[in-house]
């Protein structure tokens, strides 16, 4: 009856009746959805209550809400605080690198530079000191000097110099050098690269020595069918003291280049570079290209027991557009085979070094005949190697030694 009563309403009626209807279910569910949510807030209130109720003589639940109540930081603060009121901090030594002309200092053969450890004070529960002691003859950092607040803990005045040099510091002022006679030198050049047929050329060194002065130039060609192809010349002109060698000019011509030059200015302690034109400050006892093979040679010639296996020899030397330091390691020594016979010779090593220079020098001297570098080797990152080796000596005067 109902349904037949509902049937009769008009279609706008039976809308209208529906829309209540759902509007009523709404109302009905956000409702029940309200009443749900007070009852869960009022369960966690209650669970919060009995946490806050609980007794104090329970000790397993009270040491588990005390450590949740302290927080690492906390723990962290209270520990640091303990250990500075009971461990005192050790006071450290410092560490001084000594000047090249400290006749006091000790010679490191291993990094090339000296080192001096002042006298610690006896403290055996200073272990921090006593370490630092033992390893003062490590490479410095920087080239400053060290405050005098620290000269105090090493029992020194305060005003005692503590110097610091570069690790990359020349160390000619402690070897004597003497220049070697006048000669010139015919090498055969060889030239080998990967998956490529080798090539021949012939070298020449022309020494020259003059009162005190010198002259000393290096070519280097290949050899071709009726001439030579020349590929570069050197050429080293300055004075010789009782440092050894001391350039003033220096140039070199490379094949298809032009010519560059360098100048050593020793009132101002500058280098000048006609292809860089720029300036740089000159380190002590620097060379060249060229006078760098005599310098080393002078070494030997002035007293062989300068050189020792292990010794490293840092020298300065101005290239095309700028000075590099160029650490040399003497190796030992080697019987080499040459034209002149079996010569027992000292190897001397440039090893590659990155961002300064990537090939390997590698140079032989020979004692036998007044230390001059009997072979020339440089060896290239890409596998090319350059070898030059004496074929005759031919000495302006002979000098027995």
């Amino acid at each position: 009856m109902i349904a037949a009563w509902f049937n009769q309403l008009p279609r706008r009626q039976i809308l209208s009746f529906a829309m209540a209807a759902i509007a009523l279910h709404l109302c009905v569910f956000f409702w029940l959805n309200k009443v749900q949510s007070k009852a869960e807030t009022s369960t966690l209130k209650e669970s919060k209550v009995q946490i806050k109720l609980l007794k104090p003589d329970q000790p397993a639940i009270e040491n588990k809400i005390e450590t949740v109540k302290t927080s690492p930081r906390q723990a962290a603060d209270d520990v640091k605080k303990i250990v500075t009121k009971t461990q005192k901090p050790a006071q450290a030594v410092p560490f001084q690198i000594a000047d090249n002309n400290d006749e006091n200092a000790t010679y490191q053969a291993a990094s090339g530079y000296l080192a001096v450890t002042p006298a610690a004070k006896s403290d055996t529960g200073n272990t921090g000191a006593k370490e630092l002691s033992e390893g003062a003859a490590s490479i410095p950092a920087n080239n400053k000097e060290v405050p005098k607040e620290m000269h105090s803990s090493a029992g020194e005045a305060p005003d005692a110099p503590k110097k610091v040099i570069d690790p990359d510091t020349p160390n000619l002022a402690q070897f004597m050098s003497t220049p070697l006679p006048s000669a010139q030198l015919k090498l055969q050049l060889v030239r080998t690269e990967p998956n490529k047929s080798p090539y021949y050329g012939v070298g020449e060194i022309n020494w020259q020595l003059t009162d005190d002065r010198y002259t000393m130039t290096i070519n280097a060609g290949l050899d071709l069918l009726v001439t030579t192809l020349n590929l570069f010349k050197l050429k080293s002109e300055g004075k010789v003291s009782q440092a050894g060698i001391t350039p003033l000019t220096s140039s070199e011509v490379r094949r298809n280049r032009s010519e560059t030059a360098i100048h050593f200015n020793h009132i101002d302690n500058t280098l000048s570079f006609s292809s860089s034109n720029k300036t740089q400050r000159m380190a002590n006892a620097a060379q060249d290209k060229a006078s760098v093979l005599m310098q080393l040679a002078g070494i030997g010639y002035a007293d062989p027991a300068q050189f020792t296996s292990g010794q490293e020899i840092i020298i300065q030397v101005a290239e095309e557009r700028e000075a590099t330091t160029f650490r040399f390691v003497i190796a030992g020594q080697e019987e080499l085979t040459t034209k002149l016979g079996t010569l027992m010779t000292w190897h001397v090593v440039r090893p590659p070094r990155a961002g300064a220079y990537n090939s390997q020098l590698d140079i032989w001297f020979a004692p036998a005949v007044n230390w001059y570098p009997v072979q020339i080797r440089n060896t290239e990152t890409n596998g090319a190697i350059t070898t030059q080796i004496v074929t005759k000596i031919i000495p302006t005067t002979v000098t027995e030694r």
